[in-house]
């Protein structure tokens, strides 16, 4: 009973979490979409701005799931979904780095484009791409990550210098063979807990 009530409590705060990045990322795109075009190609929202429309979109979010309107997800939303949850991660994480290292700089309207292509590209490989290769899957993911972080940081970031693409080149490959290292052997782990975890079923009566 405990087990299935962890279960049930981690469900719900999967699909508040889920849903505060649904409402949140059209929200902050069309925000900051309206001020680049209005204003100037750099005037975006802050972080702090950022946290407040998520802190808004997760009460919302905990009303809508705990009322039990928020269950299911079909396919075509479960792409709005990881496209969402990475934008939102993405957008918060650049708009702080870039208004600490460059005060504003990298996160402008190319840098917003940029964020959201690649939250579809993610949530369209992720949906559509099924392989069963753990080490080809990380090289299509590696393939558009990396795109994606050069285009950002070398054309819109103007960090195009030889020494300096190359020193991102090779810090941001080190980081996502570190990451994926360790994310397999984590998969596995929890995969063998599971197996373990299971009821033993015998196959002949």
């Amino acid at each position: 009973m405990r087990k299935k009530e962890k279960e049930k409590s981690s469900t719900i705060v999967f699909r508040i979490l889920f849903l505060s990045c649904m409402i949140y990322a059209p929200i902050c795109f069309i925000i900051n979409l309206i001020c680049t075009l209005s204003v100037a190609r750099s005037f975006m929202l802050s972080p702090w701005a950022g946290a407040l429309i998520f802190l808004i979109c997760g009460i919302t979010s905990i009303v809508v799931v705990l009322k039990g309107k928020f269950k299911k997800i079909n396919t075509p939303l479960n792409i709005f979904k990881i496209a969402s949850i990475s934008f939102t991660i993405l957008s918060f994480v650049i708009a702080t780095v870039s208004l600490i290292i460059e005060n504003g700089q990298m996160w402008n309207l190319y840098g917003l484009l940029d964020v959201f292509v690649f939250s579809l590209v993610i949530a369209c490989i992720k949906s559509f791409v099924k392989l069963k290769s753990y080490l080809v899957n990380s090289l299509i993911y590696y393939a558009a990550s990396i795109t994606a972080f050069m285009l950002l940081t070398t054309v819109i970031a103007n960090y195009n210098e030889s020494n300096i693409a190359m020193l991102l080149f090779g810090g941001f490959t080190l980081a996502y063979v570190i990451i994926a290292i360790f994310y397999f052997f984590v998969r596995r782990s929890f995969a063998s807990y599971d197996n373990e975890d299971k009821e033993y079923k015998p196959m002949f009566n």
